[in-house]
């Protein structure tokens, strides 16, 4: 049986990830990427990772606000990044034995921690089971990776004086934009921007939330994240619609 080859996009506002399985066939999937400090004595659900127990996903977002995690910084997005993994693998029932090799990405307003988001992912350990990814790994700039579907879907047969065009990858925290030049992607025709991504839209709802008298609670980011999604906030046993503001904040933010 052959091993498997597992892609992961390490999100600020989810993890999604896509592997090869031994017949060839592509899988994909997606998990939130939301994380909560969890109590010592939690149940096996919650992972144990650097000397400390957190909920997940959907189970982080049943936290309390105070316990669930804002993370903003690359710095604390790359110090969960083994346990996103880790989760992304449980979603899909893989057990790293079967994997063969791994591919990540970073945003390009990130590449100058290329060398330490490698060695955060090359070695950790959860649950007491250590994890070591060492010749297994391979680390692909975002947006720039994105060419080589591009390049299959849509100018597989094309030459490449015909393969002319932008892709702009709008992320939770961070956007990424490279300009294809007759095939071609160069350094000067890419860059990344931290900051810029869809939290501006999600912060705006926050502030909103907060300004209004009949919601004027305070929520983490990753709550707000739902809303946005949800078009819609649970108030006291009632969803409250939130498609205006949305609207008026995804319209400033375009």
């Amino acid at each position: 049986m052959g091993k498997v080859i597992f892609a992961l996009d390490k999100g600020f506002g989810a993890d999604k990830y896509a592997y090869r399985n031994s017949q060839g066939n592509v899988k994909m999937g997606k998990v939130n990427s939301a994380i909560a400090s969890a109590p010592d004595d939690a149940p096996d659900d919650a992972p144990y990772f650097k000397n400390k127990k957190y909920y997940l996903g959907s189970l982080a977002l049943l936290s309390s606000t105070r316990d669930i995690l804002n993370v903003m910084d690359y710095s604390e997005h790359q110090y969960f990044a083994p346990l996103s993994l880790w989760n992304a693998l449980n979603d899909a029932k893989i057990d790293d034995k079967d994997v063969g090799y791994y591919v990540f990405d970073i945003s390009l307003a990130h590449k100058q921690h290329l060398a330490e988001f490698r060695r955060e992912l090359t070695s950790f350990t959860v649950n007491k089971t250590k994890y070591n990814l060492k010749d297994r790994i391979t680390i692909m700039p975002q947006g720039v990776a994105s060419r080589y579907a591009i390049d299959e879907l849509y100018y597989k047969n094309a030459p490449d004086s015909e393969k002319n065009y932008a892709i702009i990858d709008i992320g939770q925290l961070t956007v990424d934009v490279v300009v294809i030049f007759n095939g071609k992607s160069r350094e000067e025709n890419a860059s990344g921007m931290a900051h810029l991504g869809i939290v501006k839209i999600t912060q705006g709802l926050q502030d909103h939330i907060v300004s209004n008298e009949k919601l004027g609670n305070i929520y983490s980011l990753k709550e707000v994240q739902k809303f946005l999604m949800d078009g819609k906030l649970p108030v006291f046993g009632e969803d409250f619609d939130l498609t205006e503001p949305i609207n008026k904040l995804k319209k400033e933010y375009t």
